[in-house]
C-alpha cells in the first residue's frame, strides 16, 4: 500500500516539475523539489534505511542545487547562504561519523567528498567549494590521526603551533609593508 503512495508522490513530483518547466515558474519548481525531497525521505523510512548518509548526501546536494539556481538568477547573497548550508550538512555529519567507532570508511568518504568539492570549486570557480574541500580533506586526515597527534608531548605541540603563528604573522607584516 505504501509503495503505491510513494509512486503517487513521485508522480506528483514529475507533474510539478513538468508544470514548472513548461510555465517557467520558480514557485512551481521549488514546490516540485520540496515534494521530491519529502517523498524521498518517506521512501527511506518505508525501506527502513538507517544510515545517516542516505539523508545528508541528498539534502546537501539539494541545497547546493538550489544555490546553483540562485546563481543562474544572479541572486548571489542567497547563493552563498544555500551553498554554506549544503556544505555544512555534507561535512559536519560525515566528520561526526568519521570520529566514531567505524570511522575509517567515513573518513574515506570525507576524503572523497573533499576531492569532489575541490574539483567543483576549480571547474566552477567557486572559492567556497575549494576551501570546503581542503577543510574536508584535512578533517579526514585529522580524524584518523588525532590519537597519534595527542600522544605527542604538549610542549612540542605548543612550540610548533607558536612557530606557525610567528611565521604567519611575519609573513602578514612583510606583505603589508610591500603594499604601502
Amino acid at each position: 500500500m505504501q509503495y503505491f503512495a510513494i509512486a503517487s508522490g513521485y508522480s506528483l513530483f514529475a507533474l510539478f516539475s513538468y508544470h514548472a518547466y513548461s510555465t517557467k515558474s520558480l514557485k512551481w519548481g521549488y514546490a516540485a523539489s520540496a515534494v521530491g525531497m519529502l517523498v524521498y525521505y518517506w521512501q527511506i523510512q518505508v525501506f527502513r534505511f538507517t544510515e545517516q548518509q542516505w539523508f545528508t548526501l541528498p539534502t546537501s546536494v539539494y541545497f547546493m542545487g538550489l544555490a546553483y539556481t540562485r546563481k543562474l538568477h544572479n541572486d548571489l547573497s542567497n547563493q552563498k547562504i544555500l551553498d554554506s548550508v549544503g556544505i555544512f550538512i555534507l561535512i559536519f555529519f560525515t566528520v561526526s561519523q568519521a570520529l566514531g567507532l567505524e570511522g575509517t570508511k567515513y573518513s574515506l568518504l570525507l576524503g572523497v567528498e573533499g576531492i569532489i568539492l575541490i574539483s567543483l570549486g576549480i571547474t566552477r570557480q567557486y572559492n567556497i567549494y575549494k576551501f570546503a574541500g581542503i577543510a574536508a580533506l584535512s578533517l579526514a586526515v585529522l580524524s584518523q590521526t588525532y590519537v597519534y597527534i595527542l600522544n605527542i608531548p604538549r610542549w612540542l605541540i605548543t612550540g610548533l603551533v607558536g612557530l606557525v603563528f610567528l611565521v604567519f604573522a611575519i609573513y602578514l607584516l612583510l606583505h603589508r609593508k610591500e603594499n604601502k
